[in-house]
């Protein structure tokens, strides 16, 4: 069995809870870092993939959506990679629907910050670095 479970925090739910279920992975969004490591730590002692969503990057440096400002993406894309390193995968952004609910540019902007962010991973962790997505919630044939 896998999926993911996006409520853990640094001590809920109970381990004694998780572990029997296995999950296989989980999405780690940008509360602050004071907040975010010991849940990071929590889930990787608990043997889970982390993914980091870079779509914190709205929230966490207020500066809208990275086509706004290419130059604070990437930088924010490199801060992240320094920080959490090749032990994660990299989620450039969750469900980048066109005029959607979490991005509101055009297709277009979005593989633009999917490239400039996989650049960046790359430069900084090398080619072994794993990036993930696009992730969305709908699909058309």
């Amino acid at each position: 069995m896998g999926g993911q479970l996006e409520s853990l925090n640094a001590t809920q739910p109970p381990d004694s809870l998780i572990n029997p279920i296995r999950v296989g992975g989980e999405y780690a969004r940008q509360f602050g870092d004071t907040l975010y490591e010991p849940f990071v730590l929590r889930a990787q002692n608990l043997g889970y993939k982390i993914i980091i969503r870079l779509d914190g990057y709205k929230s966490r440096i207020n500066k809208g959506f990275p086509y706004q400002n290419w130059t604070e993406w990437e930088n924010y894309v490199k801060d992240r990679a320094q920080k959490y390193g090749l032990n994660v995968i990299y989620d450039v952004w969750n469900e980048p629907t066109p005029a959607g609910e979490f991005w509101s540019g055009t297709w277009e902007q979005y593989c633009e910050a999917y490239v400039r962010a996989y650049r960046t991973l790359v430069s900084v962790l090398g080619d072994s670095v794993k990036v993930s997505g696009p992730s969305t919630p709908i699909y058309n044939d």
